[in-house]
């Protein structure tokens, strides 16, 4: 092999070949995955990922599970419009389903269609209030995107051709298609139908019934209201309705399904969410759900913002995962004192989610039975809250008192289906060992007793209540956040950041203009550093430091009610020519040159004409263009923010619209 020449300086690789052991070297080197992140960054990074994209994942299957029922009423109510019909009518009705509740999600409403496409030939077309502006419009988005379906152009070869006699918001057109096409079924979706404007959804209504034999369509309105009161009785006339065959499918309501979305991610004790959501975030969504905006969409935006939060300001949420290596035998320990506390820290918690969950199963039994349960479905948020500050609910007592007034016959039923829901429990199995076996032995002494036997039952249902008793208090009494290193994989009481829900962003923008740097990191670096005047603070960044933008709205600042354009762009052109000046007196610093020299140097340069060259080597015309295009840039940016507004009068003149602000 030929002889590695180092100081080539034509080879831009040497390769070494391996010829020996390196034991040594690998006990000593660590790992790529070894090494942490010296900044933490990335490691909370990606453990957030990994925990908010299970939890995400949970979240959307609970509510495909919740809203399952309801999109296959739908699918039934379009597949039954045709056998519906009433006979002997004046006029034929339009099949029109009305959706309240509805959540604001357009992958929701398109679920009929692909659950209909399977069986039958449907074609669906989604109308929005911000393009049906008028009726025309409306017609227009109609009829050609029924034209322009997949499903029609397949069926009906002549709607390929672009020489139509009728115009694309005829529904003669659609009618055409239906004589071709009579198996294809048209939906038509009125997204968001509180916002159309109810002028126009009348002529459309009144121009389908003129169509509703020939081309038969049904309307899905989607309606964010509540049932009752009804939002299309309320605004439309009798003479509307009359045109309608309508129905009415509930949704269930937004703060209920994210009521069973939190019980069944973050209080399912077959579910490990990766990290527990404490009571300060509860209680902030049960706040925000009950006042501001109740929307499952908020609901996960508020969930995704606790998941950050706490990755972001908690150092102990992402440890890094060190590969396992004999030389590293004390790392070991802590590593297994960590396993050991996250187990501990699971079980505790898997306490509490069982206990609430055997709590919500005889409350449903009882309520199923007939009797008074407890109304736990309307403030369950609340509720869940009070369980994880170790407060049982006061209520509890009730159900205690139902279940030892229970008959015989429904206290079997009871304990069955606790032997059920114990069962099915695997990861809990064996830690209810001894439930499972009392409630069993309570369950055989319960079939040992003859039928009319009434006071050895009565005495076995208050034994049952009592055991309850003491057993649910003891698991909805558990205080998690006393376990070690509980920080890892519980928010506790940490405070929730609404300012990142809601966001103030006009004294946002102003404070980014007033003070530039602060919003960046790299901000502070790359000030030049320069003598300032004597009334500036060391800490303050001087002006001409500022971008462009920033110059122009300090001097906005400092001016009255009107700003002249001219005056405003001479008081930039100023700061410029600082800036200018500055950054040539730190060019020439650098290069050694003495004060003296540039103090001449950069007076001369101000007195050379408009062909003069300055010390950083711009033409005095080419400067002039340069400080006008960034005047005019700056300007623009301004005037897109909105600080200030135009006048009818003086062409030269702005009105100043912000006058206070906080530096």
């Amino acid at each position: 092999m030929s002889p590695v020449n180092l100081d080539d300086i034509s080879q831009s690789a040497v390769y070494i070949p391996f010829e020996g052991a390196d034991e040594d070297l690998h006990e000593s080197s660590p790992s790529k995955a070894s090494k942490p992140d010296p900044s933490g960054k990335v490691a909370w990074l990606e453990e957030y990922r990994k925990v908010w994209t299970r939890c995400l994942e949970r979240v959307q299957a609970i509510e495909n599970d919740v809203h399952e029922p309801i999109l296959h009423s739908v699918v039934d109510e379009i597949r039954q419009t045709n056998a519906s019909a009433l006979a002997g009518l004046p006029y034929p009705e339009i099949p029109t389903i009305c959706l309240t509740n509805c959540p604001s999600t357009s992958s929701l409403l398109s679920q009929p269609a692909a659950r209909m496409g399977a069986e039958d030939d449907v074609a669906v077309v989604e109308l929005h209030p911000e393009v049906c502006s008028n009726i025309t419009t409306c017609m227009k988005a109609l009829v050609s995107g029924f034209v322009e379906h997949p499903t029609l152009l397949e069926r009906v070869s002549k709607l390929k051709r672009r020489t139509n006699s009728l115009a694309m918001y005829d529904l003669g057109l659609l009618a055409a298609c239906h004589r071709t096409a009579p198996d294809v079924r048209l939906v038509a979706v009125l997204c968001d139908f509180e916002d159309f404007d109810p002028s126009i959804v009348r002529q459309l209504f009144e121009i389908c019934s003129l169509f509703a034999s020939q081309s038969p369509l049904t309307f899905v309105l989607a309606c964010a209201s509540p049932p009752a009161p009804s939002y299309i009785h309320a605004t439309f006339p009798h003479s509307v309705l009359a045109l309608l065959r309508l129905r009415s499918i509930a949704f269930p309501s937004a703060a209920a399904v994210v009521a069973t979305i939190v019980e069944k991610t973050f209080f399912d004790v077959g579910f490990d969410p990766g990290l527990m959501l404490g009571p300060a975030a509860l209680d902030f969504l049960a706040v925000y759900m009950a006042q501001h905006n109740a929307t499952v969409d908020a609901a996960v935006t508020i969930l995704q913002i606790a998941h950050m939060r706490h990755f972001a300001t908690e150092p102990l949420a992402a440890l890094p995962l060190i590969a396992q290596s004999s030389s590293h035998a004390n790392f070991h320990g802590s590593l297994t004192e960590r396993e050991t506390a996250r187990k501990v820290f699971h079980a505790e918690a898997r306490k509490v989610r069982m206990g609430l969950g055997i709590a919500r199963c005889v409350n449903a039994f009882i309520s199923a039975q007939g009797h008074r349960g407890l109304p736990w479905d309307a403030d369950m948020l609340t509720i869940m809250s009070g369980v994880l500050r170790g407060r049982p609910p006061p209520d509890l007592k009730h159900l205690i008192r139902m279940v030892k007034l229970l008959e015989a016959s429904e206290l079997s039923a009871l304990l069955e289906e606790l032997r059920a829901l114990l069962a099915s429990l695997t990861d809990a199995r064996d830690a209810e060992v001894e439930v499972r076996e009392y409630i069993r032995a309570l369950g055989s002494t319960h079939q040992d007793q003859e039928d009319d036997e009434v006071e050895p039952y009565r005495a076995i249902g208050t034994e049952f209540g009592e055991w309850l008793a003491v057993y649910l208090g003891d698991l909805l009494s558990v205080r998690i956040e006393e376990c070690d290193l509980f920080q890892i994989w519980y928010t506790n009481r940490a405070p929730f950041p609404s300012e990142l829900l809601n966001p103030n962003v006009r004294s946002t923008v102003l404070a980014g203009l007033v003070q530039p740097h602060a919003f960046t990191e790299a901000g502070a670096e790359n000030v030049c550093h320069s003598t300032k005047s004597d009334d500036d603070d060391d800490d303050d960044t001087p002006l001409w430091a500022l971008p462009d933008t920033a110059i122009l709205f300090a001097r906005y600042l400092d001016s009255g009610r009107m700003i002249n354009v001219y005056d405003w762009f001479e008081a930039f052109r100023i700061v410029l020519e600082t800036q200018r000046e500055e950054r040539a007196h730190g060019l020439t610093e650098g290069d050694g040159g003495n004060n003296e020299k540039d103090k001449t140097s950069r007076k001369n340069s101000r007195n050379k004409g408009k062909k003069g060259v300055a010390d950083d080597g711009i033409d005095a015309e080419k400067w002039g263009l340069e400080v006008q295009a960034r005047f005019v840039r700056a300007l623009h940016e301004l005037d897109y923010i909105g600080v200030m507004k135009h006048t009818g009068r003086k062409a030269d003149h702005v009105v100043k619209i912000v006058y206070d602000v906080v530096d």
